[in-house]
């Protein structure tokens, strides 16, 4: 189906806003007509042309109000049952499959009591490739990643919140819990803001370059006994604290002893 318009906009989106349009011109002729009704009746006592308009616009007001709350009720009615019924067609095409050292016992038991791995597979899947990550870290003077004396360009990953709420059928607030919690662990690193609304820009991992063009993603969740830890402990709300106490071992331990 192609785009018409701005913003991606389809056909189908066109299609929906003009049957919204033609709703709502009806409700407000259908409310029209039952003001003028009351005030021929006298059922409203109207004083003059300002009380007038006032009491038709109000009228035609709420009749556009239910309107346009009914049809956000029925898109979000719509979007579950497209999560339903097509939820094999929503996932990523090359869905990210956990490393073996993640099927460890301890890990993978906890990580699939939770959406750790739905969540860090959308992100993974939507990474922005690296001649646009390369341009956007110009723009927004990001820095790059430092290993030794070496450095690389990160992999960058901007959060679609309203599309993972839609994929995924959680809360923005989860979402956002996790990705914090992706920060705390190390999984993700906040490296810049982009936009006036200040959206954040996230690396999940960063680049390696061989041959000619040839490009390879690494990704900061990585095998380390202090991650395994952590996973082992992975919650989103943490209200225990145990995850909380492995990442504060994991940061004393990168500052090392006396510091």
């Amino acid at each position: 189906m192609g785009t018409t318009g701005t913003g991606g906009r389809t056909p189908l989106f066109d299609d929906l806003v003009e049957v919204l349009k033609e709703e709502i011109a009806e409700a407000e002729k259908k409310a029209q007509r039952e003001a003028e009704q009351c005030a021929s009746d006298n059922e409203i006592p109207l004083k003059n042309k300002e009380d007038e308009k006032d009491f038709y616009d109000g009228r035609r007001w709420s009749a556009r109000a239910a309107v346009v709350k009914d049809c956000l009720k029925q898109i979000l009615k719509f979007r579950g049952y497209l999560s339903e019924t097509y939820r094999a067609e929503l996932r990523e095409k090359k869905d990210w499959k956990p490393p073996k050292w993640l099927q460890q016992k301890g890990i993978d038991k906890r990580l699939r009591n939770t959406r750790f791995y739905d969540v860090f597979n959308y992100l993974q899947a939507h990474t922005l490739r690296p001649d646009k990550g390369s341009k956007l870290a110009e723009e927004k003077r990001l820095g790059k990643y430092m290993s030794g004396n070496k450095e690389s360009e990160y992999v960058l990953v901007l959060p679609d919140y309203a599309d993972i709420e839609a994929l995924l059928s959680l809360k923005e607030q989860t979402i956002r819990l996790y990705i914090s919690r992706f920060v705390d662990m190390g999984i993700l690193r906040e490296v810049g803001k982009d936009g006036p609304r200040g959206r954040k820009i996230y690396a999940i991992g960063f680049w390696s370059h061989y041959g000619e063009g040839g490009s390879k993603r690494n990704m900061f969740l990585k095998e380390t006994p202090h991650m395994k830890d952590m996973l082992r402990k992975f919650t989103v709300r943490d209200e225990g604290g145990r995850l909380a106490e492995a990442i504060r071992k994991v940061s004393a331990n990168k500052r090392g002893p006396g510091s």
